[in-house]
């Protein structure tokens, strides 16, 4: 099994992390409908329903060998594994709180999930920026139009912002986003460098800079759905993240529990490697 199936295969339809992925989406309007991909395969049916023996034949190749491929997967596995031995701060867990009553240990977290906000920001554009070919801006409406890119814009919007700033007035208003992610940039960025461990990531800041707007405006719509979206989540979160929880606690085992960006990663992945077997624009 090539690396990129075998990513996607972590997961199946009823793991806790893509019902919850399923819940957001269901919670906010005008999201895409996610379907379960196994393989590489899938990712080429959806954009090219009419695809010959041949389409699948160089998808799988890439997907195997493709160094660009292989970094988005590496990226999703580093969003998830945090640095330093910890988790990085998951919205996911900050906003359960919120909504179940743990509001004001929740809010007590938020220089940290802003933090954490801006790192995967830079995280997600650096998959962007290995997904697509073209120009920066090329890249950027690429990512908005695909079925992938506007999960994880949803995701993103939803989670990472919406949720865990609710009750965060200086981060709800028009533009917040934008502004942390050009304040925090520079640190995080020098973050994200040292988790990576020597490996490039470059692109990642001008990548960003395409695509924030796009975040934004998803983080904005998100906004208005904020109890549906927890109450959607709710059932997904395991046991051990319950109001009673320290922080630490949560932090410790994030991670490992809702590898939301694996799930993410490998479909970008898969996507990429199908874009670039059935696209001539792409390879």
């Amino acid at each position: 099994m090539s690396r990129v199936n075998t990513a996607l295969n972590e997961f199946n339809s009823e793991s806790l992390t893509f019902k919850l992925l399923k819940g957001v989406f269901t919670a906010v309007p005008y999201s895409p409908d996610l379907q379960h991909w196994t393989s590489v395969d899938d990712a080429v049916r959806v954009l090219k329903p009419d695809a010959t023996e041949e389409d699948f034949v160089r998808a799988r190749q890439i997907a195997e060998t493709d160094k660009d491929v292989g970094d988005i997967l590496w990226m999703a596995n580093l969003l998830d594994a945090g640095d330093k031995g910890y988790a990085i701060v998951t919205g996911l867990a900050t906003a359960w709180k919120l909504f179940s009553g743990g509001g004001t240990e929740a809010l007590e977290t938020d220089n940290q999930q802003r933090n954490d906000a801006v790192l995967k920001a830079l995280g997600l554009a650096y998959m962007v920026y290995k997904a697509y070919p073209g120009t920066m801006a090329e890249r950027a409406d690429a990512f908005r139009t695909s079925p992938t890119g506007q999960a994880m814009s949803v995701y993103y919007g939803a989670i990472e912002v919406a949720l865990p700033f609710a009750d965060n007035v200086a981060m709800t208003g028009s533009g917040a986003l934008s502004q942390l992610l050009q304040a925090e940039g520079g640190a995080q960025a020098q973050r994200l460098n040292e988790m990576a461990k020597g490996q490039d990531i470059g692109s990642a800041a001008q990548m960003l800079g395409q695509l924030t707007g796009q975040l934004q405006r998803v983080a904005d719509h998100a906004n208005n759905y904020v109890k549906p979206v927890a109450e959607q989540i709710t059932p997904y979160v395991p046991g051990a993240m319950n109001a009673a929880d320290k922080a630490a606690g949560v932090l410790a085992n994030a991670a490992d529990v809702m590898p939301v960006y694996r799930l993410l990663g490998s479909r970008l992945a898969a996507e990429s490697a199908a874009r670039r077997a059935v696209l001539p624009s792409s390879g």
